[in-house]
């Protein structure tokens, strides 16, 4: 059956699932009935990339906890790889084999009010951020945070000893600052996103599940609102991090509040930001060929919508929100490499909200057109089917929460050391 993946030459692929490694193991079923037949028992049908199909290997070997959060990231995958393959870019995509959706669907019973009709797609969910975050966690996972992560490490080398010590992960995401905290440096980690299913990723992890099937893990996750933490949370954490996450919140800086009130007294806090445009060039490609390939008036706000990650706008932030000891580090440069033009824009189109979010702004044609000329650029510099190679710098911000005796004196409470009090 056809997903309508066309070639440049405008010939249907026909996808197929790959032939099982051994004949021995292979399950043979009657269906001389004419009868359907369903194949829970195989895992769900996963759809890769490139239009092809394959199942889970060890689908048997997970828990029922962990076969649903699968089965729900599968689910949401697979729906927006076909969106994928099926965006019209050279004029030659046909609509979705109606069998194939249907087959692709999570096998789980709805509710009676979430029933649907076995042809009928679900509805993106797009009512929030939060939900934003939720429906590309799973992509997010597997081909954005592979360069964020590479930040983590100098991040935390910020924070210095955490073995023992209990450390908040603001926005956290996936889980590479967690993870790296908590299993190789010893600390006690909460991680907090206000996304569920990317806290599903992160405890799908298999070294957290690791360390938890041993008893011995230091790492734990709670849905929360980075900028509405737990009250009982005040004064409790020994470090604070946010690794490119409270600089896009709505409001940065009811964000790294809520992380100083969180710490003990005279406890570090440590961000991480995004630099400038020209700084970023990993993350231009797509503005810039929006705005060369697509009339202005057709354009969304292109701006990021994230706070200034420069020195100066850091300190400012960290000062406006009551933060002592304040430094900003860097910059610090890594490359992103994506092993082809096509890997570049699927990290972009399947792993990123913001790119999401443009691409439902416009028409099929434009989203095609849009495509056409960053592969083409891309090729255009690094060659056709090269690795493609573009750095982004980012800063590193250092803070502290105010002592107590720091607090009543801003207060007007005490008088700092060596002053008196006036006749």
């Amino acid at each position: 059956m056809s997903a309508g993946v066309c070639d440049p030459g405008g010939a249907p692929h026909m996808l197929a699932l790959p032939a099982p490694e051994d004949a021995s193991t292979s399950i043979t079923l009657d269906v001389s009935t004419g009868q359907p037949v369903v194949l829970d028992h195989l895992g769900p049908v996963v759809v890769n990339s490139d239009g092809t199909l394959a199942r889970i290997a060890n689908w048997h070997d997970m828990s029922e906890r962990e076969q649903q959060v699968t089965q729900r990231r599968i689910a949401k995958r697979n729906m927006e790889r076909l969106q994928v393959l099926n965006r019209p870019a050279d004029g030659c995509a046909q609509p979705a084999d109606e069998n194939l959706v249907a087959a692709l669907k999570p096998t789980e019973a709805l509710a009676p009010t979430e029933r649907r009709d076995q042809g009928e797609l679900p509805a993106p969910r797009t009512s929030s951020m939060a939900d934003a975050w939720d429906a590309v966690a799973g992509e997010y996972a597997e081909r954005v945070e592979p360069f964020t992560s590479s930040f983590a490490g100098a991040l935390l080398d910020l924070a210095g000893e955490l073995d023992g010590k209990r450390l908040l992960d603001v926005a956290a995401g996936s889980g590479a600052v967690s993870v790296l905290a908590a299993i190789d440096m010893g600390a006690h980690v909460t991680a907090t996103d206000f996304s569920e299913e990317m806290l599903n990723c992160l405890n799908a992890r298999p070294s957290v599940r690791f360390e938890r099937s041993a008893g011995t893990a230091k790492l734990s996750t709670v849905v929360a609102d980075g900028m509405a933490l737990p009250a009982e949370w005040s004064g409790v954490f020994d470090v604070a991090v946010s690794s490119f996450g409270v600089i896009f919140f709505a409001d940065p800086e009811a964000g790294v509040r809520e992380m100083l009130r969180c710490l003990k007294p005279g406890a570090p806090l440590l961000i991480s930001a995004w630099g400038s445009r020209e700084e970023t060039a990993a993350f231009q490609v797509i503005p810039t060929a929006a705005e060369a390939s697509l009339p202005a008036d057709s354009l969304p706000e292109m701006k990021p919508k994230r706070a200034d990650g420069s020195p100066a706008g850091l300190h400012a932030l960290l000062e406006a929100a009551g933060a002592t000891d304040i430094a900003v580090h860097g910059p610090v440069t890594r490359t992103l490499r994506a092993e082809s033009a096509q890997a570049y824009w699927d990290r972009c189109a399947l792993g990123q909200p913001p790119t999401r979010a443009l691409l439902a702004t416009l028409s099929p044609a434009a989203a095609g057109a849009l495509r056409t000329c960053v592969i083409a650029t891309l090729e255009a510099r690094f060659g056709a089917g090269a690795e493609v190679q573009l750095e982004a710098t980012a800063y590193f911000a250092t803070a502290r929460r105010l002592t107590d005796f720091q607090a009543a004196v801003a207060a007007g409470l005490a008088r700092p050391s060596g002053t008196t009090a006036p006749s």
